[in-house]
């Protein structure tokens, strides 16, 4: 009571000012900016370690089956989507060879690849006792089957994306990863910005106001060390430091945040599984293949490589002319029809920037510059093409004879169906064809997609997406004739099963024909591996 009565006395023997009330509203109002300001940096700081916690979190999840016996894997491919992606991480466990049942994931020895793993589906065992596996993106099962004795354990945990710091390391990606570092770094700096805040809680005092401020019942040269709330008789001498003193350097917090993103990132790149340092791999979307890295991260590199006879790029085209990467001038292609206007950068590989060809449906051809050549009995042809039309159309034809966007007759075809299947055959209203399944799903969905046809002496293929759909070894020749090839249409009244308009409506990029050389499954596969590492546009 004696407390009360005399700081009443103390409080009535000093009248106030109007310049003293003044005083006391602006530092309570500064006070509570500052407040505000802390309460900013306190949220984004909880934010940054939530982050910071969940990468540690998934790193930890990937590696800690380990002690149990489990094994992880980085998955290098996409020929499990779109149920498992590439960059996952899958946790496998050894299990008794009776659960070893239709559907499971199990992570195998690869028959095709010695020193190396296969993260397929189980569809059966046969009469052997052997199981038959296939990726759930490939149409077909894989073309050898693998020992029970080989099975290292069935899938029993995914951690979704998990893995993408080692893909990206294993397959040089170092911009994504110099990224990666830098927003760790960020992050571990954010982490330190309510430090001060933590602090003055800590000893119950409120948040610094900064060095140098003082009240006028401070002594000289003393800084203030209640702020505001004296005026609110809140505080008092509470004996603080100097601000000057208290401060934290600001060098020593930066090199503890750097330090601190090291860790953090050798914690996610060291304890992530990495395919190609652990020797696993999946299969590429081609079952009769596997790879620990693509060897190829851009689209026309890949394709350059195989030495093709013609490849349209579209990269720099605008008018009838249409660029030969090849043979620059004399195997420049000619656009029939206007050419409508392209996108900037719509091309379907990202890294390789520059454009697609569009075509309307009606009018739009690209016929190429050599005309009466005998049609070739090897060869292939690849692109990539995005569509939504439901009237079909042929995307490459040889035709004979040649008269711009006109021709008499066609084969060597690859067409689309309007349900946006796709058929590629040699001779119009023969069994000389093959057709993707229905269950392979339609390929009119809007989406980049790779598509090749081959032909030789052991026989025609077809793939889409790296995948082998069909294969008929007993046709391994075409037509004896003469003409030259045309992109985007044929004759309107062959190969028309199926299909509305001759013309193809939608976009293609990076054409290439391969006169005298059948593709390989591996060169189809790493074509299509090189546009997905790439970075395919939506």
């Amino acid at each position: 009571m004696r407390g009360r009565i005399a700081m009443s006395a103390a409080t009535q023997s000093t009248p106030r000012s109007p310049d003293d009330d003044a005083a006391t509203v602006a530092e309570v109002s500064g006070e509570s900016g500052s407040t505000s300001s802390g309460w900013v940096l306190l949220v984004v700081a909880t934010l940054a370690r939530t982050v910071l916690i969940f990468a540690v979190s998934l790193a930890a999840w990937s590696s800690l089956p380990v002690l149990l016996g489990w094994e992880p894997t980085t998955v290098m491919s996409g020929s499990m989507e779109p149920r498992i992606f590439t960059g996952d991480v899958v946790v496998v466990r050894p299990v008794d060879p009776t659960e070893y049942k239709s559907g499971r994931v199990v992570l195998a020895e690869d028959p095709d690849q010695e020193g190396r793993l296969r993260l397929h589906r189980v569809v059966r065992q046969d009469d052997t006792g052997a199981l038959v596996l296939r990726g759930d993106a490939n149409a077909t099962d894989d073309a050898s089957t693998v020992s029970p004795d080989a099975v290292h354990g069935v899938g029993f945990l995914r951690i979704p994306y998990a893995g993408l710091p080692g893909y990206w390391f294993n397959s040089a990606q170092w911009l994504k990863l110099a990224l990666l570092a830098g927003t760790l770094v960020l992050l571990c700096w954010a982490t330190t910005l309510d430090r001060a805040l933590q602090r003055s809680r800590h000893r119950g005092d409120p948040p610094e106001r900064g060095a140098g401020t003082r009240s006028s019942d401070s002594p000289a040269g003393r800084p203030n060390a209640d702020g505001g709330l004296a005026a609110l008789g809140l505080g008092g001498e509470t004996g603080r430091a100097p601000t000057a003193f208290r401060a934290r350097p600001t060098g020593r917090r930066s090199l503890r945040a750097g330090t601190a993103a090291v860790v953090v990132s050798a914690l996610v790149l060291g304890t992530v599984p990495v395919a190609a340092q652990a020797a696993y791999t999946s299969t590429t979307v081609n079952a009769t293949n596997s790879f620990a890295a693509n060897t190829f991260f851009r689209c026309s590199p890949a394709v350059l490589a195989a030495s093709p006879s013609t490849f349209y790029q579209f990269n720099a085209d605008a008018d009838a002319a249409v660029a030969d990467s090849v043979t620059p001038g004399a195997g420049n292609g000619t656009f029939q029809g206007v050419r409508p206007a392209a996108p900037a950068n719509n091309g379907a590989c990202a890294d390789d920037g520059g454009n697609a060809a569009m075509f309307d449906g009606s009018t739009n051809s690209i016929t190429t510059p050599v005309q009466g050549m005998a049609a070739p009995q090897v060869f292939s042809y690849e692109m990539w093409f995005r569509t939504t039309t439901t009237s079909g159309g042929k995307l490459m034809s040889f035709v004979t004879p040649q008269n711009g966007a006109i021709a008499a007759s066609d084969n060597r075809v690859l067409y689309m169906f309007n349900n946006g299947q796709l058929r590629f055959g040699l001779t119009p209203d023969t069994v000389q064809y093959l057709t993707t399944p229905a269950a392979a799903g339609a390929f009119n969905n809007g989406k980049w997609h790779h598509v090749a046809a081959t032909m030789s002496s052991a026989g025609i293929k077809l793939f889409v997406d790296g995948v082998r759909t069909n294969f008929s070894a007993g046709v391994t020749s075409g037509p004896v004739t003469t003409g030259s090839w045309i992109i985007g249409t044929g004759p309107g009244n062959t190969w028309t099963t199926n299909r509305t308009s001759a013309f193809y409506q939608g976009e293609l990029d990076d054409v290439a024909i391969y006169n005298g050389k059948a593709l390989t499954d591996s060169e189809v596969a790493a074509h299509y591996a090189a546009g997905r590492a790439s970075g395919l546009r939506p």
